[in-house]
């Protein structure tokens, strides 16, 4: 197992942003403090190359994605992921792996039958 290393990369009255890193094993949580939000905590784990997007609430993890990568794209979320500085950031990540990327992926293949 390799050594990981914590750091709140920035740190709100609403929230807070932590990255835990290792060789194998990057992990950056978005943790909701405020008294107007729901108090989750959202999640992008890269481990090799598999990602996992998940939502921490009420002490159960609920899984959102779960990918196989490339080598290449797993390298390049893992380098998304260490220069994720602020909030914003984080979502914009966050969405474009759930939601965004998959909807280019279909059109591209969608494109490629004509």
């Amino acid at each position: 197992m390799s050594k990981q290393n914590s750091d709140i990369i920035k740190k709100t009255e609403d929230g807070e942003l932590i990255l835990t890193a290792g060789e194998d094993y990057v992990e950056l949580v978005l943790r909701h403090l405020g008294k107007y939000t729901d108090k989750a905590a959202y999640g992008i784990t890269l481990r090799g190359n598999a990602v996992q997007l998940w939502r921490e609430g009420g002490g159960r993890r609920a899984v959102l994605l779960t990918e196989e990568l490339k080598e290449d794209e797993a390298r390049q979320v893992r380098d998304d992921i260490m220069h994720v500085r602020n909030f914003t950031a984080f979502y914009d990540l966050f969405l474009y792996l759930l939601y965004i990327r998959k909807k280019l992926v279909r059109e591209t293949h969608a494109g490629s039958r004509l």
